[in-house]
């Protein structure tokens, strides 16, 4: 089964994907991080019969893993694929992380929050998201007793998510606004409006791969529909700049000579460091968003970014690796991609 990142998406020059994450808590239960671990061993009995409850229309669609049953390369690769993030995969024994087979939706449990049901889709498509992370969490909710408030709405350990207690956005690339120095004057307007841009690697100085999350700050006293209408609005109006920008840039020849150059390197390069890697691969996504590469797939792109992740790589290799034998591998799993082989 092909995973959600090799999917077509709209929008998927600027943006890679839409998340939500639906953060939700059981009505009686301390949260966990104030749980003894008999509580915490009975809340994740509770979520996993939740999971697997073969009356439900969620049986047999999930995969469970037990966190402290696996290695750390293993959990590492969870976060690579976007199943859960760092904190999460690193708590160990007493969590749980339940997976569809695309990897488009995944279920943690005593985490942050007893349960977090996370939907991802590729491109700008975030009411898709939004409606899988729904339907999974109206089926739980049956079994868990979700606690909400008439007045405040769904309970969560972080104030700021009280409300729908759900966390919503898009991660985009911007490299012509981050080139023309836009993006950060951007970032600084949209926080003025109860929205947020952030660079993911990097400083707002210094962004690397111009990858950037924009998400709504407001839960409490708006609706979901609201938080993803707005964000997907304001994320179509920086878009339109991102586009504008580019359109500028890639009339320059230099512009185009450093992409060619760039996709010279990936498709001959025989050793190659994660850090290398990252930066290329924005060079050359920003040559197809442009038009200057053809023939080359965002989603080549997707898959080949994430196959070449540390712990990722490791496992499939099926043996622990050096940072050598792993640049070494990297640069030959971009070049079969990237049909450079020879």
């Amino acid at each position: 089964m092909d995973k959600w990142y090799m999917e077509d998406g709209e929008n998927c020059d600027a943006v890679i994907c839409s998340k939500v994450c639906l953060l939700r808590n059981m009505r009686g239960v301390p949260f966990p991080w104030r749980m003894n671990e008999s509580q915490k061993e009975l809340a994740e009995l509770q979520v996993r019969s939740a999971v697997f409850d073969k009356n439900s229309v969620l049986y047999g669609k999930f995969k469970l893993v037990e966190m402290g049953r696996i290695s750390e390369n293993e959990a590492v690769s969870l976060a690579e694929r976007g199943l859960a993030d760092a904190d999460f995969v690193s708590g160990g024994a007493g969590r749980d992380i339940f997976f569809n087979g695309n990897e488009s939706v995944s279920i943690t449990a005593n985490g942050r929050n007893h349960v977090s049901i996370q939907s991802l889709t590729a491109g700008s498509d975030i009411f898709t998201a939004y409606e899988a992370a729904d339907k999974v969490e109206t089926v739980l909710d049956k079994h868990l007793d979700f606690a909400f408030d008439s007045e405040l709405g769904y309970l969560t350990p972080d104030p700021i998510n009280v409300g729908t207690g759900m966390q919503a956005s898009m991660l985009l690339h911007l490299p012509s606004l981050t080139d023309v120095g836009a993006a950060a004057r951007i970032s600084s307007n949209l926080s003025k409006i109860g929205f947020s841009l952030q660079c993911v690697y990097g400083s707002a100085a210094k962004p690397r791969g111009a990858l950037y999350v924009i998400s709504n700050r407001v839960t409490l006293g708006i609706s979901e529909n609201e938080i993803l209408s707005n964000l997907k609005s304001m994320a179509l109006q920086v878009i339109k700049r991102e586009r504008e920008a580019r359109k500028e840039l890639a009339c320059d020849i230099k512009v185009q000579d450093t992409v060619y150059r760039t996709l010279g390197i990936l498709q001959k390069a025989r050793f190659m460091t994660d850090d290398e890697l990252f930066d290329l691969v924005s060079v050359l996504r920003f040559g197809i968003e442009a038009g200057i590469v053809k023939n080359i797939s965002y989603q080549c792109l997707n898959g080949l970014t994430l196959q070449a992740q540390p712990a990722t790589l490791t496992l499939n290799a099926g043996r622990p690796l050096t940072q050598d034998e792993r640049s070494a591998r990297r640069a030959c799993i971009v070049r079969e991609a990237l049909g450079g082989a020879g």
